[in-house]
């Protein structure tokens, strides 16, 4: 877990940073949304600071994309080697601003306490695992520890549009000599072992002298984040009747898990429901009712990801789409996508008659990513 673990993939590195590449680092890696990653980051961040303290950690034991060598290590290693300057710097002016927080935060009462680095770490660990679970392997070319010939996409990122690290080299893609069996792909860019030399007796740095504050650091930070976590799942779950998936002739509903929501026929208006989902919505096989003039279909989205497919043409009569953002708070939508006529199959697409029907999806979406997008009918 340690060796796979996620990187940072920092603004000048990445076209889709937001900051310092933390959250959208741990996203391409276990291939989760960004959003919900920077929604739990940024909710955690106000249970007494939480999320700060996770974010603080995360930069300095990640390490940028194409680096060996995370911040802290750099640290504590005292690496001298000037293309490590950035993420020196990055790790000296994160430790003081941690500092800084530790004293104008105060431990115990209403600042960190003991049972709380306790809880997070627990947490977080718990979580990590998890996703560890979910994905061992991050996409190729991302780490050291990845076979060059696996898949290198993130839900359209390609990785091969990131911008390596000033001075590094990307990972080998072919076995060194001491591997000719290519069996241990996670150390393939570390230095041919060196000749036995005698044993010495280690001298202690100045630099290890931090390792304590680190790890109540990093003990803090995972702690927080899992505590959130926690406390924003207690919170949507209250009152609900906690299923994962429902659906009826007018309401699909999906919480706490990945699906796929397929409507074909709309004799009644369809309401989507996704909490904490990765929901597909597809109407490729819509058939359009000839009794009705308009029709809708309402997403409705909390801390989700939803990508709406619809068809480029129709089985049936011809409609015209309409995306209509109704209520939109804290998320990434695609409001102006998806206007235009769907044709019924066959016909020229500059047959300019009005189409007689209207379909309108109309977006309720609160802290989520929702993608819209036309497909050809098979």
């Amino acid at each position: 877990m340690w060796t796979t673990r996620p990187v940072r993939l920092p603004r000048f590195q990445s076209p889709n940073t937001w900051f310092f590449g933390v959250c959208e680092g741990i996203a391409v890696c276990y291939q989760v949304s960004p959003v919900l990653v920077r929604l739990v980051v940024g909710l955690s961040v106000t249970l007494g600071g939480l999320g700060l303290w996770f974010y603080l950690v995360a930069l300095l034991v990640m390490p940028r994309y194409g680096v060996p060598l995370s911040p802290v290590e750099v640290l504590l290693k005292n690496e001298r080697d000037p293309r490590y300057t950035p993420d020196r710097e990055v790790g000296t002016r994160t430790l003081i601003v941690g500092i800084i927080l530790l004293v104008l935060g105060g431990t115990g009462r209403g600042g960190v306490t003991l049972g709380g680095v306790v809880g997070g770490v627990v947490v977080t660990a718990v979580a990590w695992w998890l996703l560890h679970q979910r994905l061992p392997v991050p996409p190729a070319g991302l780490t050291t520890a990845v076979a060059p010939e696996q898949d290198a996409t993130y839900r359209g990122v390609d990785l091969g549009t990131l911008t390596p690290a000033e001075g590094f080299t990307p990972p080998r893609a072919t076995p060194p000599s001491w591997d000719p069996l290519g069996t241990a792909p996670f150390a393939w860019d570390l230095p041919d072992p060196p000749e036995p030399t005698p044993p010495t007796r280690p001298r202690r740095s100045a630099w290890r002298r931090l390792d304590c504050v680190v790890l109540g650091v990093v003990l803090g930070v995972v702690l927080a984040l899992v505590l959130a976590f926690v406390a924003l799942v207690a919170v949507l779950g209250v009152g609900g009747d906690h299923v994962k998936s429902e659906d009826t002739d007018t309401t699909s509903t999906r919480r706490f898990t990945g699906a796929t929501v397929t409507v074909e026929s709309l004799e009644q208006d369809r309401t989507v429901k996704a909490l904490f989902a990765d929901v597909d919505l597809d109407l490729r096989d819509l058939d359009f009712p000839t009794d009705r003039e308009d029709a809708r279909v309402i997403v409705d989205s909390r801390l989700s990801s939803v990508d709406v497919v619809v068809p480029t043409e129709s089985d049936g009569a011809s409609y015209l789409l309409r995306v209509d953002c109704a209520e939109v708070a804290a998320s990434d939508v695609d409001c102006e996508q998806l206007d235009g006529t769907v044709i019924p199959s066959g016909r020229d697409k500059d047959d300019s008659s009005d189409p007689e029907h209207t379909l309108t999806v109309e977006v309720q979406s609160r802290m989520s990513e929702v993608r819209m997008r036309q497909h050809q009918t098979d």
